[in-house]
């Protein structure tokens, strides 16, 4: 019997959920000062509409942005804070890309927020699948790419959204946090 949509999404969020309990610190890295200078790179960046140039333009902001947050950043204290850190890197240039494809998407700070949140849960997400199954199908690690942009998208978060886009020191790993938080589904 095939599923229906919705529970195609509840078990995509419940593997989800079971990626990220399962692989120890995450969510601490998530919240981490390295994720977090490189939201604030990019909210810079951003400032600058670096984004809005051509492909050649975006690449050298977005490596760029990349350098500087690493550059502010202490060197990772462990294997997995420097892969976190990486995601972060990964979901900084990702943002940027998104930017220059839909502009829209991309006009206020609290968008650029939820943007960045959904490139780092999809980006994270997909490789804690890839390294519990190697063997992953194609279907299942987009469907973790497309459940992590609905769930930074939810319409609970958005006032957290807007208050971590105001002040990212304070409510960033509260946003972290209820996000994966939203990924619970009941069996």
């Amino acid at each position: 019997m095939a599923r229906t949509p919705s529970e195609d999404v509840a078990a995509t969020r419940r593997l989800m959920f079971d990626i990220f309990r399962s692989s120890p610190g995450c969510r601490e890295e998530l919240e981490s000062r390295a994720t977090l200078v490189r939201l604030e790179t990019l909210l810079g960046v951003a400032q600058l509409a670096a984004w809005r140039g051509g492909p050649e333009e975006v690449l050298v902001a977005s490596r760029g942005a990349a350098r500087i947050a690493r550059a502010k950043s202490a060197p990772a204290q462990s294997d997995q804070a420097a892969l976190c850190s990486q995601f972060a890197d990964y979901a900084l240039a990702s943002s940027l890309v998104d930017a220059s494809r839909v502009p829209e998407a991309f006009a206020s700070p609290s968008q650029r927020v939820q943007t960045f949140l959904a490139n780092l849960l999809a980006i994270t997400g997909e490789y804690l699948l890839l390294a519990r199954d190697p063997a992953a199908l194609l279907s299942v690690r987009r469907a973790v790419r497309r459940e992590a942009r609905r769930v930074a998208a939810d319409d609970d978060l958005s006032a957290l959204v807007i208050a971590t886009a105001v002040d990212l020191q304070q409510f960033w790993p509260e946003l972290v946090a209820a996000t994966l938080s939203r990924l619970e589904v009941p069996r």
